[in-house]
């Protein structure tokens, strides 16, 4: 599982760990096309820690490195928000005014309507 999200603009000054989940034997991580290094030494058997990432907008790949297999996860950052897109949640049973039946949901978009990773 990875994570990333736009912290606005104070993005220059975010530095993380990134933790990466595999199994494995070791993991290479990304940052718009640039490797930031090969992680083989897994916390806990599964988890790979990359201290010290910068916050870039863009793409964040994980690249798992295994003799028999390989496998991979990315991350791409929402651009700036544009619009607020709400939505209502109805349960199965049906809308019920006094009932709590339904959830209301709002997501915050950008220009291309995408929205942060989770």
């Amino acid at each position: 599982m990875l994570t990333c999200r736009d912290p606005g603009p104070a993005a220059h000054k975010t530095v993380k760990t990134v933790y990466v989940v595999a199994n494995t034997d070791s993991v290479e991580l990304f940052l718009n096309g640039k490797s930031l290094g090969i992680n083989s030494k897994p916390e806990n058997g599964f988890v790979f820690a990359f201290p010290d990432v910068a916050f870039v907008p863009g793409n964040l790949r994980a690249l798992g490195i295994d003799a028999a297999c390989g496998c991979s996860a990315e991350l791409t950052t929402a651009g700036p928000p544009v619009a607020i897109r709400p939505h209502f949640d109805v349960a199965p049973q049906g809308y019920r005014p006094m009932g709590r039946r339904g959830i209301h949901r709002f997501e915050v978009v950008d220009a291309k309507a995408t929205l942060p990773d989770r």
